[in-house]
């Protein structure tokens, strides 16, 4: 009710709407036997951004890079920008810079740590994410 409560409100009727929060939509497997829980009413959630216009999730929670797409909404997990040296492509520190050109987000850049520096990684526009 919180959060429907915010994007209702007046001043945020007409911005790119963008929801963060920690625990990871979708169940993720770590390893054999090991997996973390996804939130329990991800599905209410969804359904609370879809009808308020939200363009992207952002969460956290278990440091793997994430990027994908339902519908026109965008869920992305970079991972973590203060792991900086890893050999594992998808733990490498990460992070992304969205641009939002006329209240939609049109590019979205990961940026990964190598080489004792961040550079670009990834370059994607909503249209060429995968679907979950």
């Amino acid at each position: 009710d919180d959060l429907k409560k915010v994007l209702e409100h007046s001043s945020v009727r007409d911005c790119v709407k963008i929801v963060a929060l920690h625990h990871h939509l979708f169940q993720v497997n770590m390893a054999a036997g090991e997996s973390l829980r996804c939130l329990e009413d991800r599905e209410q959630l969804l359904d609370i951004c879809r009808q308020y216009g939200v363009q992207l999730v952002m969460h956290g929670h278990n440091h793997l890079y994430f990027i994908k797409q339902i519908e026109n909404l965008i869920i992305a997990e970079t991972g973590s920008c203060s792991i900086c040296r890893y050999h594992h492509e998808n733990k490498a520190g990460k992070f992304n810079l969205y641009t939002v050109e006329d209240k939609a987000i049109t590019q979205i850049e990961t940026w990964r740590f190598d080489n004792d520096a961040f550079s670009l990684w990834k370059t994607w526009t909503p249209q060429e994410l995968p679907s979950v």
